[in-house]
């Protein structure tokens, strides 16, 4: 299931990239589109991001994962604004695990700055659902969090 996921990730984002378009690395922080190191894509009507790591030791080895879609509504050459739809996985893959992976969806709005030459920083501002499936919480009803999302890139 894990080397599915993955490798659909990959997928979508060679496909995609073909399109003229705007490239981007760099590192993001946040739960609803996960953690780590990222890509980013934009072309003229639609964007993504992809992020992944994978953190800890033999006995506790997580791996998160996520995906973003974005759609910008305002593009000035210093600054964009987007609304956009995230979906995470926390992955618990080590020794030690029970193996249940942690699922989150987000969706809000964010910008985009251009700090210097190709250098950029977004804050993404989503409403986050943590656990979707009840995988650690017995819960009967879900809380929506409104949990920043922060990156840094460079655009190439």
């Amino acid at each position: 299931m894990k080397k599915k996921i993955f490798t659909l990730l990959i997928i979508i984002m060679i496909s995609m990239s073909w399109a003229e378009s705007d490239h981007n690395l760099g590192l993001a922080m946040g739960v609803a589109s996960g953690a780590g190191f990222c890509y980013r894509h934009y072309n003229d009507t639609f964007g993504y991001q992809v992020n992944f790591v994978a953190i800890g030791t033999k006995e506790n080895f997580y791996v998160p994962i996520g995906i973003k879609a974005m759609k910008p509504f305002h593009n000035i050459g210093s600054s964009k604004a987007y609304y956009f739809v995230a979906s995470s996985a926390l992955i618990d893959i080590g020794t030690e695990s029970d193996n249940k992976p942690l699922f989150s969806i987000g969706g809000g709005i964010g910008m985009e700055y251009t700090i210097k030459g190709n250098l950029k920083f977004s804050l993404d501002l989503p409403l986050t659902i943590v656990d979707i499936f009840k995988t650690y919480s017995n819960d009967t009803q879900s809380i929506i969090f409104p949990i920043p999302e922060i990156s840094l890139y460079y655009n190439f």
